[in-house]
């Protein structure tokens, strides 16, 4: 009371600035002389914390009191203050504030002047005696977004030295210009630089002046005002980042709100219900609903995104939620303008991108299946934007709205709208469309939601099987695959033909995506695991870019988890995976000898002729036979692996005696293979087991060029061990025939060489035991 006494007997002094100040509307700041300036200044935000507290004192005595007569005369007339006078000098602090080279304490006097504004506003009379103005309250609602810091002199500074730069070939005289405005930016920044206590002072005084806005709009209608309606939608404060505290808030008492975004979510719901407008128009008027959760999509920075964002999103729901529960029909309007405008304002980060798909999966859950169908018609016109931006953001939607039950055609009676109700309109119309788009970065994103696609629960067989236009085109052998493997033999041929070309896409991100949705098909059964097929992913393990021959790993690695048995795959498998132990990256060389390791030796175990092979190891075996048979190419590859492995101490005497004990059973083959790897690094050998099996095969009259090949090569590591029955009468009479394979005999001349080694070795150490010198070789 003595703050408005003193303030209006500096002002009354003063008419003329007065009425100065009306005639301007409030659209800009009337000057004021340097006595009254200095009078206004000394007044800090302690007398306006204690004018604002008697106020609510008052107005609350009021709300006691039965009688409403003469309440505006005793609001204002006892204390001999002039509404008008008070009127202008609250506009004084707040345009002051409003200005950019505002300080801290000008911010924080303006904004409670905002608070006193509004806190007079709802008092009963406030009309009556001149108080509301329009433009002051627009004025009010729209300060918290010029009194909290804007950091934009970094920016600017680093706009300056990037123009510097870029004119380098500029007269000295402008560089010195350049260098100037430089300067001043630095002066400018320093000149906003606010402290952390100073932004705390700011915040307390913007969450004011929100508590403020809503006890107004608990009280004061504004459904004649619909564009200061519209203003007190957009106040947004830019300190809503700093809370995330999700609280359920929607039925509590204002005075119970604590932290700026529950007052924000609080007062759209005020603003939504009657008393602020027509319901049929809350959807149509209030475009800064629409904005207050795109700020959060189209951030320009500067709060975390995992947790502000995520919880912004949350509480938005559940604000949506409750008004289409309480609005019904009325509220559906304002969905199809948000979603729209969700859609439009999307940036191309792939995390916003995520979590605004989320959001309008949220809304859409939201509607029935007509108001529905509407939005799916619009959104299939809208993934044929030209902005690559919503192309793949529709991409997105189409990924989530997939996730959600399938609602009935029978909901929707206009048949021109129910063709978009089944998810199969999403995945062929909007999701497989993107497959050919223009953009790479499109392109790449929809294959990899294909493949994504194709894992969904809800895309079950009875949904497909039961569309008979798509049996229609489906061959008798397919037709019990899911909703998008049927999608995808229309035109099998010519998918598949453009899939491959993806496959080999000139953008690396294209290839990899590629390759996912390969593999999904060829995994489901879509299309047939050939090696026509399976060739064009286990060329991929040698594409120039290192990320792509580690997505060809991974893909062929899921490939052959799901179709462990199928020999193709696992041909495909061996040629990916045993190439890339000489790979030029170190990465793909530990990844591919971590493969084989996993899948071929760690499945080794001793044979017991009472129990049945696991399936991994029917795996390891059927991998062996074929590294054995048809992909004997790759035995250079495969020696590097075992020379690495020997270096690293990899084989154990029990490793080689498991392998032993599978020399006598059906694929001994393999096991001959491994052991001609791995025996010489093996000290300790059961070379009786060894020499036995070499008698077998000395008797055998089909001999396996192959596994002949691994015996003498395993021969040949043992060859100190073995006798001269065994060196002259079966070695030698068998190569002297020479009616065994060419390999035979190439690999019989290398065990023969061994042999001779071992042999010199023995009458070398026989020799410097008796003191004589080794005899000399004979050249023939």
């Amino acid at each position: 009371v003595i703050y408005l006494r003193g303030t209006s007997s500096a002002v009354l002094s003063s008419p003329d600035w007065v009425d100065a100040v009306w005639d301007l509307e409030f659209t800009e700041r009337q000057p004021l002389d340097a006595m009254m300036e200095d009078e206004l200044a000394a007044a800090g935000e302690k007398s306006f914390r204690t004018l604002y507290r008697c106020l609510m004192e008052q107005a609350a005595e009021q709300q006691r009191s039965s009688g409403q007569e003469g309440v505006s005369q005793v609001s204002w007339t006892p204390f001999g203050v002039s509404v008008k006078s008070l009127v202008a000098v609250l506009s004084h602090f707040i345009l002051t504030a409003k200005a950019k080279e505002g300080g801290v304490q000008q911010r924080v006097c303006g904004l409670y002047a905002a608070s006193v504004y509004l806190l007079l506003l709802g008092v009963p009379g406030s009309i009556a005696n001149k108080v509301f103005h329009e433009v002051l309250l627009d004025t009010c609602s729209d300060l918290p977004s010029h009194c909290w810091p804007q950091e934009h002199g970094r920016k600017r500074k680093k706009d300056a030295l990037k123009a510097s730069q870029a004119d380098g070939k500029r007269s000295k005289p402008q560089r010195r210009d350049a260098m100037e405005m430089d300067l001043e930016e630095e002066e400018e920044e320093e000149e906003q630089h606010f402290s952390g206590q100073d932004l705390m002072k700011i915040r307390d005084a913007i969450a004011l002046l929100v508590q403020s806005l809503l006890r107004l709009l608990q009280t004061f209608p504004l459904k004649d005002r619909t564009q200061s309606a519209s203003n007190c939608t957009q106040v947004n404060p830019p300190t809503l980042h700093l809370s995330s505290d999700l609280v359920w808030f929607l039925h509590r008492d204002l005075s119970e709100l604590k932290s700026i975004p529950e007052m924000a979510f609080y007062g759209l719901k005020l603003l939504c219900s009657p008393k602020h407008g027509d319901q049929k128009e809350v959807g149509l008027h209030r475009d800064g609903f629409q904005m207050f959760f795109l700020d959060y999509i189209a951030s320009r920075g500067g709060f975390s995104f995992s947790t502000s964002f995520t919880v912004t999103c949350c509480v938005f729901h559940v604000l949506c939620s409750h008004l289409v529960e309480e609005l019904k029909d009325l509220a559906l309007p304002l969905l199809q303008i948000l979603l729209q405008h969700i859609c439009f304002q999307m940036v191309e980060k792939s995390e916003y991108r995520s979590h605004g798909a989320q959001a309008v999966g949220m809304l859409t859950s939201q509607m029935v299946s007509v108001d529905y169908a509407c939005f799916i018609k619009w959104l299939f016109s809208f993934s044929s934007h030209s902005k690559m931006v919503h192309r793949l953001f529709s991409v997105d939607v189409v990924m989530v709205l997939l996730a959600q039950p399938e609602r009935s055609v029978e909901d929707c009676p206009d048949p021109e709208l129910a063709r978009f109700l089944p998810q199969k309109f999403l995945i062929q119309e909007v999701l497989f469309a993107r497959r050919n788009d223009e953009s790479p970065t499109v392109q790449g994103h929809a294959l990899s939601c294909l493949a994504q696609c194709l894992e969904l629960p809800s895309l079950n067989v009875t949904r497909a099987s039961a569309n008979s236009v798509l049996e229609g085109h489906c061959p008798a052998g397919f037709r019990g695959f899911s909703a998008p493997a049927q999608l995808i033999l229309i035109g099998t041929k010519e998918n598949l033909a453009l899939l491959l070309r993806r496959v080999g896409d000139p953008k690396t991100n294209v290839r990899k995506a590629a390759l996912q949705a390969l593999v999904g098909l060829l995994k489901h059964g879509v299309i047939p695991a050939t090696w026509e097929n399976l060739e064009s992913l286990s060329e991929r393990s040698r594409d120039p870019a290192v990320s792509v021959r580690k997505k060809a790993l991974q893909c062929l690695g899921e490939l052959l988890a799901a179709k462990p048995s199928c020999r193709a795959v696992q041909k495909a498998w061996l040629h990916c995976v045993v190439p890339a132990v000489m790979d030029t990256e170190s990465s793909m060389q530990e990844k591919a000898l971590e493969l084989l390791d996993q899948v071929l030796l760690s499945q080794v175990k001793p044979y017991n002729e009472r129990s049945l092979l696991d399936h991994s190891q029917s795996l390891t075996w059927d991998l062996l036979g074929l590294l054995c048979d048809e992909s004997q190419n790759l035995s250079r590859y495969f020696s590097r692996a075992f020379s690495i492995w020997s270096k690293q101490n990899k084989f154990s005497p029990a490793f080689i005696s498991s392998l032993v004990s599978h020399t006598q059973t059906d694929h001994a083959a393999g096991a001959w293979l491994l052991l001609s790897k791995a025996v010489s690094s093996v000290s300790r050998v059961p070379h009786g087991q060894i020499l036995d099996a070499w008698d077998t095969m000395i008797r055998s009259d089909s001999v396996n060029v192959t596994s002949c090949c691994h015996i003498l090569s395993v021969v040949g590591d043992v060859a100190a061990h073995l006798n001269e029955d065994t060196k002259e009468p079966d070695l030698m009479s068998r190569l002297k025939t020479f009616r065994l394979p060419l390999e035979v005999i190439s690999a019989a001349m290398d065990t023969l060489y061994q042999l001779g080694c071992s042999e010199d070795i023995r009458l070398t150490q026989v020799g410097q035991r008796y003191g004589l010198s080794p005899p000399r070789s004979n050249p023939s």
